[in-house]
């Protein structure tokens, strides 16, 4: 079990990042950077779990667990992705009571779900066979991301279901189904995170949102977020080269421009 299968689903403040890169080496170096989880992309990323078990150990050797996001709302993927040792799974574009209930039956045993028994990795290879099975459903977490209008629609129902753990606000897709500009923080946009944050609290579940700048964390937390995903491994890559050659040809007294003219 990883680190947070010993802890109860909790409104404490979570702070994790995105993986897109299907590399070994790439996760382990991020997860040395303490972050509290690794969101690990299997729906825009080139995750799919079956390829969890290759990033997994060094996820948890750095003390850190894994969120895993499915490629769609299919109990296959749902189902992979725990048995491979995800501590959660976070399932895109949940629009309605049906869709959110299809979620449950796949991520909890019974009797919240139909989850089928079979979980490899994440009972260790059946050496905790019995107490994952014992704790599973109350350790391992449901996200359902609200990234729509219909989503924001159903978002109450959703959240009042036994079995979804966390809401999870998408902002570039809500924004677009909103007709907003992505990455808009107008009074529309807002008023919708709040409402997603209101609507998980009433309900006793937790509210989770992408933050495109660490500083929206603020922001995000007096409207009762405490989940939050910042950055990625992409990012931090061409970030990172990007600001190391700029300051590589300033030091050697060459004004280059970003497409790598020189101006």
């Amino acid at each position: 079990m990883t680190k947070n299968m010993n802890v109860e689903p909790t409104s404490a403040m979570r702070i994790g990042t995105w993986i897109s890169l299907h590399h070994p080496a790439m996760v382990e170096i991020i997860a040395l950077a303490g972050f509290d989880f690794l969101l690990i992309d299997g729906e825009h990323g080139q995750v799919l779990p079956h390829a969890l078990h290759e990033l997994a150990p060094a996820v948890e050797a750095a003390g850190s667990s894994i969120v895993y996001r499915v490629p769609a709302n299919r109990p296959e993927y749902i189902k992979a992705g725990l048995d491979q040792g995800a501590w959660a799974v976070m399932v895109p574009m949940v629009e309605s009571v049906t869709q959110a209930r299809a979620a449950v039956d796949a991520a909890k045993y019974a009797p919240l779900g139909r989850r089928g028994i079979g979980p490899l990795r994440a009972s260790r290879y059946y050496a905790q066979f019995g107490s994952y099975l014992e704790q599973a459903n109350r350790r391992t977490e449901l996200i359902v991301q609200i990234e729509s209008r219909d989503g924001l629609s159903s978002m109450r129902e959703i959240a009042a279901i036994d079995g979804v753990d966390l809401l999870y606000v998408g902002p570039t897709d809500l924004a677009d189904s909103l007709g907003e500009p992505l990455g808009s923080m107008s009074a529309t946009m807002l008023s919708a995170f709040s409402d997603v944050a209101r609507a998980a609290q009433q309900a006793g579940k937790v509210a989770g949102i992408d933050c495109a700048d660490p500083s929206l964390i603020e922001t995000f937390s007096t409207m009762g977020f405490s989940f939050f995903s910042v950055g990625g491994d992409a990012q931090y890559l061409l970030e990172g080269a990007n600001a190391t050659r700029v300051a590589a040809l300033r030091y050697a007294g060459i004004n280059r421009c970003a497409d790598g003219g020189t101006a």
